[in-house]
């Protein structure tokens, strides 16, 4: 008989590289996604109506999170995901983080302030459904997952 020899399970953490790739692989494929859901003249339009020097009250974490829904850099540092939590609060990654480390506060609040720079920049009601389909487009929400995962265990 042959002597086996069987290697111990070794967890493997992801590594900084790791985490950065898969980042940029789901950076690649938002942008597809916005692209065939807003044309880029349309985009463009956004772009200047919306651009944060425009409006001197605009906080800095607006101006990051306003730079994420339309794919422009426009502060450092700059956030690269955001997502909304089971309990309806928002998280953010900050370029080269690992992780959503960055509490933006909860998504009514935000909505509200979205919806606030969208009635002050005078968009047309086209650009205003544009802004508002980024809006729910790259900011992922995670609401509902427990109550989904909650019916299929009963």
């Amino acid at each position: 008989m042959k002597d086996v020899r069987v290697r111990p399970y070794a967890r493997r953490f992801p590594t900084e590289r790791d985490v950065r790739r898969v980042k940029s692989q789901e950076a690649k494929r938002q942008r597809a996604f916005v692209s065939a859901t807003v044309g880029p003249e349309e985009l463009e339009a956004l772009h200047q109506k919306l651009y944060p020097g425009r409006f001197s009250g605009m906080s800095g974490k607006m101006a990051a999170i306003l730079g994420y829904i339309l794919d422009k850099k426009w502060t450092d540092p700059r956030i690269d995901e955001m997502a909304v939590t089971s309990d309806g609060f928002v998280m953010a990654s900050h370029e080269g983080d690992i992780g959503m480390n960055e509490f933006v506060g909860a998504l009514s609040d935000l909505e509200s302030n979205w919806e606030r720079l969208l009635d002050a920049a005078e968009l047309t009601l086209e650009e205003r459904t544009n802004a508002e389909r980024l809006f729910r487009v790259k900011i992922e929400d995670h609401r509902g997952c427990d109550d989904a995962r909650n019916s299929r265990d009963e």
